[in-house]
């Protein structure tokens, strides 16, 4: 199966110290009650805290840059997390429809972390470099095999889609011109 995997780097010290010490201190928020099995942090943090949004903005624009037709619809980052894999942790098969976009950041990772696998495609993988924002379809079914290095694996990610804000407020001027 094809599909486009996008891929930017976007290094910036500052950001990937300052994801990584909120990551590891939030904790595991969801008690890993999710597909995550590892601690992670609340869905929304791209809402109250300015790194998490600073990475959210940089999807968007990659999402922008990269979609096969020009956007006319305002896309927004509809969630945001991060993760800490310790060893021993992963992530179980699944996607994220009806979401346009899913990304994931990785913050902390090293050359034989876990792979992100996408699940559909034969098992392609992806091997974690630090500082890459990595774009796919919200379809696509993904996970992350059990993570084997003695150091933590750090990520944010997110989710994209059309903005009904937006969206709501463009059919309401149309619907009542002035």
């Amino acid at each position: 199966m094809k599909f486009p995997v996008i891929e930017k780097l976007y290094i910036d010290i500052n950001l990937q110290n300052n994801l990584s010490r909120k990551c590891k201190s939030i904790g595991d928020e969801q008690k890993r009650k999710t597909n995550v099995k590892a601690d992670m942090t609340s869905w929304f943090m791209h809402e109250t805290d300015k790194d998490f949004g600073a990475i959210a903005d940089k999807a968007i624009e990659l999402a922008h840059a990269n979609s096969p037709l020009p956007v006319h619809l305002e896309m927004s980052t509809y969630d945001c997390w991060g993760a800490v894999y310790k060893k021993g942790d992963w992530s179980k098969n699944h996607n994220h429809w009806p979401y346009v976009w899913s990304w994931v950041y990785n913050v902390e990772c090293c050359d034989n972390c876990t792979p992100l696998v996408f699940n559909d495609t034969n098992a392609y993988s992806l091997a974690p470099k630090v500082g890459r924002l990595t774009m796919f379809p919200g379809w696509i079914k993904h996970s992350v095999p059990a993570h084997q290095c003695d150091h933590d694996r750090i990520i944010v990610a997110g989710n994209i889609s059309e903005d009904p804000h937006i969206i709501i407020s463009k059919r309401n001027n149309r619907m009542n011109p002035k």
